[in-house]
């Protein structure tokens, strides 16, 4: 068998050699595509793409002046406070204590005190007209302490507003106009006057 396999072998050789025979060699190298490799089957390979991040300029701005004025203001803690200690202690003499001065339980009322009691409606003066319009002496009761201090309070009230309404400070503002009502108080020989913009 082995024979018939070399016998084969050999006549295909023999067929095949004609045309080889006739062929020239004539110092030609010929040089084929390279053999191309075979695609290999598994698990596809995928790469992570990539992207970039956008970069974003910040928008730069040229810093605007702002308009600034100055203006001459009242001292509004001057006012405020001036008006609530006046008013507090008027009213308090006025309408809280006054009335009831010269009563009591054993005699009632009194009509000796009567002008006493109207005079505490005058602020700032009444404490001292009350003091001196009072029918007993200074130190028999608790009065005269009482007026006392009470017409301080209420002179000390009525200076501390004139002043945070006369005396004005220098204030810098920020910004174009006023956003606001305003209201401007000033004193002048013989005269008071008040102006105000809405």
């Amino acid at each position: 068998m082995r024979r018939m396999v070399v016998a084969v072998a050999l006549a295909t050789a023999v067929a095949l050699a004609p045309g080889a025979a006739g062929a020239q060699v004539s110092g030609q190298v010929y040089i084929g595509p390279a053999p191309q490799q075979q695609p290999v089957y598994g698990q596809p390979v995928y790469g992570q793409p990539t992207y970039g991040q956008p970069v974003y300029a910040q928008p730069q701005y040229a810093p605007q002046p702002r308009p600034m004025r100055t203006e001459q203001r009242a001292h509004v803690g001057l006012i405020v406070g001036g008006a609530v200690m006046l008013g507090v202690s008027w009213l308090v003499n006025a309408a809280l204590i006054s009335p009831f001065a010269g009563w009591s339980a054993s005699s009632g009322y009194q009509p000796s005190w009567e002008a006493f009691r109207y005079a505490g409606l005058v602020p700032v003066a009444g404490p001292w007209i009350q003091l001196a319009l009072k029918p007993n002496g200074l130190s028999d009761d608790g009065w005269g302490t009482y007026l006392v201090i009470d017409g301080l309070l209420q002179a000390a009230g009525l200076t501390m507003l004139i002043l945070g309404a006369t005396i004005t400070e220098t204030v810098t503002v920020y910004g174009d106009r006023r956003t606001g009502p305003s209201l401007s108080l000033g004193v002048g020989p013989g005269s008071l006057s008040a102006t105000g913009t809405f």
